[in-house]
């Protein structure tokens, strides 16, 4: 194989020339040189494969992620832990990222792949000597191609040309990938902390779309009943009007309230970079976390809030701009007002955070306790209705009741769930 690079050392121009002609002459030259009497190097330090700027393979993989994991962000359903890594690598904010990235280090990545390629050849031409010497009948052949092979290994070792060329580009690649990176990172997480707020929002709305399906079709079921006894001369016009109203609103609701869904469902699909097409189509997933009824009692204010400074991009470089800079007469810089008006803004968003967690959890206690009651009276009307004491109507306002109070349940602990994951966040420094 024809390399791109020319190699004369003395250990190669040793095994080229005629003065080494007997086996014990090279073995002392050897020695001398101090070359090992080894067949394989032990460590050599070869250059190895790198992904792009974005981390991502020759087929546009992330790197960081399995086929599995890769494919699951192609599909039609979202599940809630994908979304981070659909603003990251599936969002117009994530594609935008990935082209100032490969915009920026296209020149430096392509000095570093000619010294990768070039190293890959030696690489190859390295197999070639080892295979060769393995094949070499004569002791003088396998000594002169383990000398060719050592002096060609340590041509691609640390602190040598090539690999000196592609690391120094390889890291300006990266420091430039870090500031493209540091740059979008807030706005990322931010992205990120906002679309699973509106996950949570658009699955607080499934136990209202169930609730209203179950209503439609009771009412349905009571204007069956209300014709059939209208007709048999045992109901009224009225009751039948009644009963076509009650159904009639029901049905308007579950389809204003689907629609909305839909809606949502769309602004989140096309916001993590679906296509239109593709966004009519997404389904969210059912996996939630378990809702843990002691989170909101254990957090401690003040610790909480520490922590989310800690965490906090904005906050963080305020502070170090701050603490580079002179004050004025005022004793007050721009950097200063940045500084403490971050400051503010944490604690008003840690306070309110706070105060909704407690809220939330609080709601959630009160909601099952009403499901609690309204199932209790739902069978007792159920009994009642059988046993012919109590009217269709109260039977009925039973029923409803209780699709209420299940779907007011229901709806409470996931927005307990959204509130626990804004907190989260917070905890993370950021605030959606």
């Amino acid at each position: 194989m024809a390399l791109g690079l020319v190699m004369m050392s003395p250990v190669e121009a040793l095994a080229a020339s005629d003065d080494a002609s007997s086996t014990a002459d090279m073995y002392e030259m050897l020695e001398k040189i101090g070359i090992p009497d080894v067949v394989i190097h032990k460590n050599p330090l070869y250059g190895e494969e790198k992904s792009d700027a974005n981390g991502l393979d020759a087929n546009g993989k992330p790197v960081a992620l399995t086929d599995a994991e890769w494919a699951a962000l192609n599909d039609t359903t979202i599940e809630l832990n994908e979304i981070e890594n659909l603003v990251k690598y599936k969002s117009v904010l994530g594609k935008t990222e990935q082209a100032l990235m490969t915009n920026s280090t296209a020149s430096m990545n392509q000095v570093a792949q000619a010294a990768r390629d070039m190293i890959s050849d030696v690489k190859d031409e390295i197999a070639t000597l080892k295979d060769d010497r393995n094949s070499a009948s004569s002791e003088t052949d396998k000594i002169k191609d383990t000398i060719l092979i050592t002096a060609f290994e340590k041509s691609i070792e640390t602190g040598t040309i090539l690999p000196t060329i592609r690391n120094t580009f390889d890291n300006l690649s990266n420091k430039t990938t870090s500031t493209v990176k540091g740059s979008i990172y807030p706005t990322e997480k931010t992205m990120s902390a906002g679309m699973e707020t509106l996950f949570y929002s658009i699955k607080a709305l499934e136990p209202t779309v169930q609730m209203l399906t179950k209503m439609r079709d009771t009412y349905q079921a009571s204007y069956d009943t209300a014709v059939r006894q209208q007709a048999s001369g045992l109901g009224t016009a009225l009751s039948v009007s009644e009963a076509q109203a009650n159904r009639d609103n029901a049905a308007n609701q579950l389809a204003s309230v689907s629609e909305t869904v839909r809606k949502l469902k769309t602004t989140l699909a096309l916001s993590l970079g679906y296509s239109m097409a593709d966004a009519q189509n997404v389904a969210l997933g059912d996996t939630l976390p378990e809702y843990d009824s002691t989170y909101a009692a254990t957090r401690i204010f003040e610790s909480d809030l520490a922590t989310a400074k800690t965490n906090c991009y904005s906050y963080s470089q305020a502070w170090q701009t701050n603490r580079k800079s002179d004050a004025s007469l005022t004793g007050y810089t721009a950097e200063d007002i940045d500084w403490n008006s971050q400051l503010q803004a944490i604690g008003m968003n840690m306070t309110n955070l706070y105060s909704d967690l407690q809220s939330s959890a609080q709601q959630v206690e009160a909601a099952n306790l009403d499901f609690q009651i309204a199932e209790k009276q739902k069978g007792s009307a159920e009994r009642s209705y059988a046993a012919g004491m109590i009217g269709y109507p109260q039977y009925l306002g039973a029923q409803i009741q209780y699709l209420n109070s299940e779907a007011a349940a229901a709806t409470a602990k996931i927005d307990a769930l959204k509130t626990q994951n804004a907190y989260n966040w917070a905890l993370r420094g950021v605030f959606s």
